[in-house]
């Protein structure tokens, strides 16, 4: 049987024939579960007869998800004089959705780094994302950081005063670089990391930021949602 997908506009391309010739003539297409039921219909369209077999073009679109009867009445004024029912049905398929979440929590690491400065020592984040839908689709992410500027220690990540805002951990010392990681930046200015997953696949997000001797929050934020740690 023929499948599409819901809302998906086709034309259907009938074949027919009505006799004389140069009779105004209208004709439908339409989908339900009988002929007395119209889910989704072209609405008549008007033809003049030939004599023989010609070609009607009936754009239709498609409606939700399900099993339909096609049927094609033609018409001579209000007078319905032929009526047809195709040999398949049409089946119309759920719209595919791409459902990133995280099945991990943000992974922490330092390293040290030869940079033009000198020594630097870095803190990387991961986390992992798999795509659960049922269609292909690109995740964004964004990994940001925050710091405190109160004088004792905040109590936990969600305290809401003396954060500073969040800014992108712009990862931009591009000399380092591991192949072992399937996502990464590709809009170094903008903090932005983006990988296309297929149904059921898992990748790994990363991105990487200068230690610094003070107290921040971090987190990642995106189609998935958001994660929120403490920098340990």
């Amino acid at each position: 049987m023929p499948q599409f997908a819901a809302g998906e506009l086709k034309t259907a391309v009938a074949p027919i024939t009505v006799k004389p010739s140069g009779l105004s003539c209208e004709a439908e297409i339409f989908l339900g579960p009988d002929d007395l039921t119209k889910v989704a219909t072209s609405g008549k369209k008007a033809f003049v007869s030939t004599g023989a077999s010609q070609s009607v073009h009936l754009p239709i679109v498609m409606p939700p998800e399900g099993t339909y009867h096609v049927y094609i009445d033609v018409f001579a004024g209000e007078l319905r004089f032929l009526a047809y029912q195709a040999i398949e049905d049409v089946v119309i398929a759920p719209v595919g959705v791409a459902e990133f979440v995280y099945i991990s929590g943000m992974r922490q690491s330092f390293s040290t780094e030869a940079t033009i400065w000198g020594p630097r020592s870095y803190l990387y984040y991961e986390v992992d994302i798999r795509n659960q839908g049922n269609a292909p689709g690109v995740c964004n992410v964004r990994f940001q950081e925050s710091m405190w500027g109160g004088v004792a220690p905040p109590a936990s990540p969600t305290s809401n005063t003396n954060w500073s805002s969040w800014y992108n951990m712009e990862f931009t010392y591009k000399t380092y670089n591991n192949s072992n990681y399937t996502g990464a930046r590709t809009q170094p200015l903008t903090g932005l990391i983006t990988a296309e997953l297929a149904p059921g696949e898992t990748k790994t997000f990363w991105d990487s930021v200068i230690e610094r001797p003070y107290i921040f929050k971090d987190r990642v934020i995106g189609n998935p949602g958001e994660l929120v740690v403490m920098r340990q």
